[in-house]
């Protein structure tokens, strides 16, 4: 292969990389609030507290109530 075949290679895979990291973060965001989420609000409804869930490169959440976090 030339130095210019071997770049286009290089391209498609990085491209196929990408599209597979998003994918990724796309079903796991999905399956998050399908199953995790529900049972955190369902925990801060019963112990009476706030929820906060950050996103910001993977999750942060907590519950705040009358007595701390």
């Amino acid at each position: 292969m030339d130095n210019r075949q071997r770049f286009a290679v290089h391209e498609a895979i990085q491209k196929i990389k990408r599209e597979s990291e998003t994918n990724d973060k796309r079903q796991y965001m999905e399956g998050f609030d399908a199953c995790v989420l529900p049972a955190l609000k369902e925990f801060a409804e019963l112990a009476n507290s706030l929820l906060e869930i950050q996103n910001v490169s993977g999750f942060a959440y907590g519950c705040a109530n009358l007595y701390g976090r």
